[in-house]
């Protein structure tokens, strides 16, 4: 298969990019076997947008340079086949220069768009995880800070 048609099969499998954020934490999972620094900037990144099979992420504008290191991009688009199949190509974008998604999520949500309503609700997981992961890196400091 060439990679056109590998790039339309991921397109096609992936509908949304709701269905994107529901498979997120093992892309990260995915992503953490093959390299955890690339892991860990991704933590701070957002799943944004699907389009065809671009996946396009949002993250604070110090982290875009590292994150569009080639061989990050390389590590995350492996990932990315491996738990959704077919060829990806990633873009890396400052949050600020994209809309939020929050607004459009809380709009869609309102109007009982069913995939908003998933949409924020990853929202309000992917914030919990991250806050319960940072409480947990506290509580586990067991040399008072000291590294």
């Amino acid at each position: 298969m060439d990679s056109d048609s590998d790039a339309l099969t991921a397109a096609y499998r992936v509908g949304s990019v709701a269905e994107v954020r529901l498979v997120w934490t093992e892309v990260l999972k995915a992503v953490a076997t093959r390299n955890r620094p690339t892991q860990a900037l991704l933590l701070n990144a957002t799943v944004q947008d699907l389009n065809g099979s671009t996946l396009v992420l949002s993250m604070p504008p110090w982290l875009v340079k590292q994150l569009a290191q080639r061989r990050r991009l390389d590590f995350v688009r492996d990932a990315l086949r491996k738990v959704l199949g077919g060829e990806w190509d990633v873009q890396c974008v400052e949050a600020a220069r994209c809309r939020p998604v929050t607004t459009s999520i809380e709009a869609g949500a309102a109007d009982g768009d069913a995939a908003a309503q998933l949409d924020a609700q990853f929202v309000w997981d992917e914030q919990a995880a991250v806050a319960g992961a940072a409480i947990g890196s506290e509580e586990n400091d067991t040399d008072g800070g000291q590294r």
